[in-house]
């Protein structure tokens, strides 16, 4: 099994960088745009993103999963659109899902709304003595269909259809854009923009291209301003090269390719040996992907999780390694999910959202057992947060280490939430307290909604 962050084919791939993304053309299937998007949010490389949109849009759906997959990506790094000569309609939708929107001033833009087109074909095909019959389940079946005039029920159910999806978009427009109702007026009737007119309707936050992205990923997010944009590019394959720790040396990896993971197996190797390797590593400046490969052979799956915890998570604790690839010789079903814990664990690769919790002693105010298994009913789509639920006040506070957010009792029936280390809301009755634990991460901007 091998899970890693996949790096992009390119000369400064395997060095920190921005990553540009490009979406262009009609928006049909995202399942290829998801997935390249993945590769880039688990790139320990990639240290921001630029989504540069040159399209008309799309389908509605399309367009939904990708605005979804960059809200979830904006919680752990930066991201930012640049639209090209046109970014209307779902393509717009997209733009709202990064951090940040940038336009030229003769973009075109906007276009904030659904149509739902069909063309009628009954009378071509009646000149070639062709006539269309059917039996239908309902009458609103298939319909509206090609073959007539749409009767009223017809008309108005499209409508409903038309405008409920319509309500979803502006809802996400008035909330992202932060619009007044005022504003939303202007928007709303599906009109396109130049960039000039949207910055001005607060569609758009600048005007600009790729220098000023750049250059507010360096005011705004930290992003060192030496780092390079570099166009992602698709991987041909990864070549797996597996090499005795011992006998690393510059000549060898010299002639490894940009799509080249080492393999290196901990079988009969010390900790000194691993020392010593990653040390040559960083010495040389050699940024490519390095799997920790582990061979167990007990019957007993507990002792090959234990076993393998801690070979392979306490070298990924200490920075060595980007992956993990485990043998066993009966436990393949088990292994993807093992694999998984540990890399989350070690916070080598955060797939689901992060909980810690006290022990649990007589100063615990709650059902500690029950109350984080609420939190994580409503949170556990929140993939690289960190939610601590702590007992009481005397040691939650100091043992929620590095979460995000804090979920402390404070009395009989009474919650603290903290922000980070600090207290933000206190004496919140339980019954309220995960509503209001909901609403801290709304405003925060690191609230995702769940998919359905």
């Amino acid at each position: 099994l091998y899970i890693i962050f996949n790096n992009s084919e390119n000369t400064f791939s395997s060095k920190p960088h921005i990553a540009k993304y490009n979406i262009t053309g009609l928006l049909i299937d995202a399942d290829d745009i998801i997935d390249d998007l993945e590769k880039l949010e688990f790139d320990e490389n990639v240290k921001a993103i630029i989504i540069s949109i040159e399209s008309p849009g799309g389908t509605t759906v399309s367009a939904e999963e990708i605005y979804l997959k960059l809200r979830s990506i904006s919680i752990t790094k930066p991201t930012i659109t640049i639209m090209k000569n046109m970014a209307t309609s779902g393509a717009y939708l997209i733009s709202l899902g990064t951090d940040q929107i940038l336009a030229r001033e003769n973009t075109i833009t906007g276009s904030v709304g659904v149509i739902f087109q069909w063309a009628r074909i009954d009378e071509g095909l009646s000149k070639i003595g062709i006539s269309m019959n059917q039996i239908k389940s309902g009458k609103l079946k298939a319909e509206p269909d090609l073959f007539g005039e749409i009767d009223e029920i017809t008309q108005r159910v499209s409508q409903e259809l038309i405008d409920d999806t319509f309500r979803w978009f502006m809802k996400i427009v008035k909330e992202r854009r932060e619009l007044k109702p005022y504003q939303i007026s202007k928007v709303s009737d599906g009109r396109v923009f130049t960039g000039r007119q949207a910055y001005n309707l607060k569609l758009i936050d600048q005007i600009g291209g790729e220098r000023e992205a750049k250059f507010w990923l360096i005011e705004n997010k930290e992003i060192d301003p030496d780092l390079m944009i570099i166009d992602y590019e698709i991987p041909n394959s990864l070549n797996f090269i597996e090499i005795d720790i011992k006998k690393i040396t510059n000549t060898i990896i010299q002639t490894f390719s940009n799509s080249t993971v080492l393999v290196l197996s901990i079988d009969k190797c010390s900790r000194h040996d691993f020392l010593n390797a990653f040390r040559f590593l960083e010495d040389n400046e050699i940024k490519i992907p390095v799997v920790l490969k582990g061979n167990y052979r007990s019957s007993d799956f507990e002792q090959v999780a234990i076993d393998a915890s801690i070979d392979l998570g306490s070298l990924l604790l200490e920075g060595m390694g980007n992956g993990v690839w485990i043998e066993t010789e009966e436990f393949d079903d088990k292994i993807n999910e093992l694999s998984f814990l540990i890399l989350q664990n070690t916070r080598t690769r955060i797939f689901k959202t992060d909980y810690i919790s006290c022990p649990s002693c007589g100063r615990t105010k709650f059902d500690l057992q029950d109350t984080t298994a609420l939190v994580k009913k409503y949170t556990n789509h929140l993939k690289g947060l960190k939610i601590s639920v702590m007992g009481c006040i005397v040691n939650g506070p100091g043992e929620m280490a590095d979460a995000d957010y804090g979920y402390v009792g404070s009395g009989d029936g009474i919650i603290s939430l903290y922000k980070g280390k600090e207290l933000v809301k206190r004496n919140i009755p339980s019954k309220n307290a995960v509503d209001e634990l909901i609403h801290l991460i709304k405003d925060n901007d690191d609230w995702v909604d769940p998919k359905n």
